[in-house]
């Protein structure tokens, strides 16, 4: 991967090679990661990823086991889009965990 880029996944934990990723975040080799699986969930809590500036940490709740047709997928969907808008317009999201 570049330098710049960032690393997505929404589909399965086990297709990203977790102390791999962490190095590559670490070392600069890719630009930042957002995850919403992992190999081992929940995510333990002394997992690097969730000290890294440069990830972006969900619940599992990407993909939604719901019928795309509904109000509870838009509800879910809409709820992503406004927290990204408010994360790229300088205000905080919704929802944030802090981990201490």
């Amino acid at each position: 991967m570049k330098k710049d880029a960032l690393l997505i996944n929404v589909s399965r934990g086990d297709l990203v090679e977790e102390k791999a990723l962490v190095w590559s975040l670490q070392t600069g080799k890719i630009s930042g990661a957002g995850l919403d699986v992992f190999g081992r969930e929940p995510l333990a809590t002394d997992s690097p990823l969730i000290t890294l500036p440069n990830v972006v940490l969900t619940p599992h709740v990407a993909g939604g086991r719901s019928n795309p047709d509904s109000d509870e997928w838009f509800t879910r969907s809409g709820f992503c889009v406004r927290n990204i808008g408010k994360a790229l317009s300088g205000h905080m999201p919704e929802n944030i965990v802090q981990i201490p």
